[in-house]
């Protein structure tokens, strides 16, 4: 979860056999560099059982899927840091603090956020 990206954004890699909408859209970084976008697509996914579209743009230059303001405005979300839980419309989620390579904190909505494959 990522308030401060305006838009929804995923790894290229996370989506293998999903067509893409042309995109003449630009991200930035928050260190000013642009990130490429192949287009986007409408995600169907489930966090803490919790089933949720949104529309997201594909990038091959970010390794995750970052819930941007966009999905957070649109499900009303509330952020409740003292008991560690995120409400998104009538939905509540528990959030897990983490460290990576010990110098960047996140908080992550769920241990496990499942994209499901299409059959």
């Amino acid at each position: 979860m990522d308030s401060g990206c305006e838009m929804s954004v995923i790894s290229r890699s996370l989506l293998l056999d999903v067509s893409l909408t042309h995109s003449r859209s630009i991200l930035s970084a928050a260190n000013k560099m642009d990130l490429p976008i192949l287009g986007h697509t409408d995600l169907h996914f489930i966090v803490d059982g919790h089933k949720f579209v949104a529309n997201v743009s594909v990038s091959p230059a970010i390794d995750e899927f970052l819930l941007g303001s966009d999905l957070l405005v649109k499900n009303d979300a509330k952020w409740d840091f003292a008991k560690d839980t995120i409400s998104l419309g009538d939905r509540l989620i528990h959030a897990y603090w983490c460290t990576f390579d010990e110098v960047c904190r996140c908080i992550l909505m769920s241990e496990d956020c499942v994209v499901p494959r299409k059959h």
